[in-house]
Protein backbone atom coordinates (compact mmCIF):
# COMPACT_ATOMS: atom_id res chain seq x y z
CA UNK A 1 0.00 0.00 0.00
CA UNK A 2 1.05 3.30 -1.08
CA UNK A 3 1.68 5.89 1.63
CA UNK A 4 0.30 9.43 1.45
CA UNK A 5 2.79 12.16 0.44
CA UNK A 6 2.94 15.10 2.75
CA UNK A 7 4.20 18.33 1.58
CA UNK A 8 5.62 21.70 2.73
CA UNK A 9 6.35 24.91 0.97
CA UNK A 10 10.15 25.78 1.09
CA UNK A 11 10.59 29.44 2.54
CA UNK A 12 13.68 31.27 1.17
CA UNK A 13 15.16 32.60 4.53
CA UNK A 14 15.93 36.27 3.51
CA UNK A 15 12.54 36.65 1.44
CA UNK A 16 10.68 39.98 2.08
CA UNK A 17 8.11 39.78 4.58
CA UNK A 18 4.71 40.39 2.21
CA UNK A 19 2.14 43.25 3.65
CA UNK A 20 2.55 45.66 5.73
CA UNK A 21 5.86 46.11 7.78
CA UNK A 22 8.53 48.27 9.18
CA UNK A 23 12.30 46.69 9.42
CA UNK A 24 14.74 48.22 11.22
CA UNK A 25 18.31 47.78 11.07
CA UNK A 26 21.74 48.69 11.63
CA UNK A 27 22.13 51.18 8.55
CA UNK A 28 18.60 52.52 8.72
CA UNK A 29 14.75 51.81 8.88
CA UNK A 30 12.56 50.41 5.91
CA UNK A 31 8.91 51.25 5.64
CA UNK A 32 7.13 49.00 3.02
CA UNK A 33 5.17 49.88 0.59
CA UNK A 34 2.49 48.18 1.68
CA UNK A 35 2.75 50.20 4.30
CA UNK A 36 3.43 53.64 2.47
CA UNK A 37 0.49 52.99 0.66
CA UNK A 38 -1.79 51.93 3.41
CA UNK A 39 -1.42 54.20 4.99
CA UNK A 40 -1.36 57.10 2.64
CA UNK A 41 2.23 58.30 3.14
CA UNK A 42 3.04 58.19 -0.89
CA UNK A 43 3.83 62.03 -0.64
CA UNK A 44 4.88 62.18 2.86
CA UNK A 45 8.83 63.51 2.78
CA UNK A 46 10.04 63.27 6.50
CA UNK A 47 9.42 60.97 9.40
CA UNK A 48 10.34 61.97 13.06
CA UNK A 49 10.58 59.51 15.22
CA UNK A 50 9.70 59.38 18.96
CA UNK A 51 10.08 57.10 22.03
CA UNK A 52 7.65 56.42 24.78
CA UNK A 53 8.67 58.05 27.98
CA UNK A 54 8.24 55.27 30.30
CA UNK A 55 9.77 52.37 27.89
CA UNK A 56 12.26 54.16 25.61
CA UNK A 57 12.30 50.71 23.45
CA UNK A 58 8.73 51.34 22.23
CA UNK A 59 8.73 54.18 18.72
CA UNK A 60 6.27 56.00 16.91
CA UNK A 61 6.48 57.48 14.01
CA UNK A 62 5.05 60.66 12.41
CA UNK A 63 5.35 61.61 8.96
CA UNK A 64 5.46 65.14 7.24
CA UNK A 65 5.28 66.81 4.06
CA UNK A 66 8.53 68.21 4.39
CA UNK A 67 11.32 67.80 6.16
CA UNK A 68 11.79 69.95 9.47
CA UNK A 69 14.00 70.08 12.71
CA UNK A 70 14.45 67.06 14.26
CA UNK A 71 13.10 64.43 10.94
CA UNK A 72 14.64 62.44 8.81
CA UNK A 73 14.32 62.53 5.04
CA UNK A 74 12.04 59.80 3.45
CA UNK A 75 14.43 58.30 0.15
CA UNK A 76 12.43 56.26 -2.40
CA UNK A 77 14.25 53.32 -2.69
CA UNK A 78 13.62 53.20 -6.53
CA UNK A 79 13.46 55.32 -9.41
CA UNK A 80 9.62 54.28 -10.50
CA UNK A 81 7.92 57.07 -9.30
CA UNK A 82 4.96 54.29 -8.39
CA UNK A 83 7.24 52.17 -6.31
CA UNK A 84 5.90 52.40 -2.80
CA UNK A 85 8.89 51.54 0.18
CA UNK A 86 10.61 54.00 1.90
CA UNK A 87 13.93 54.91 4.20
CA UNK A 88 15.02 57.15 6.36
CA UNK A 89 19.25 56.56 7.57
CA UNK A 90 18.45 56.30 11.04
CA UNK A 91 22.14 55.12 11.56
CA UNK A 92 23.05 57.85 14.53
CA UNK A 93 20.04 57.64 16.60
CA UNK A 94 20.15 53.59 16.57
CA UNK A 95 24.39 53.71 17.33
CA UNK A 96 23.32 55.88 20.07
CA UNK A 97 20.84 53.22 21.25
Amino acid sequence: MASKLEWSLIRHEKQNPIGEHIAITAQGITFSSAFIKGNQLMNKEAVGIYQEKSDGMKLGFKFFDKKKDSTYKLIRCSTSSNAGTRQANIKSLINKR
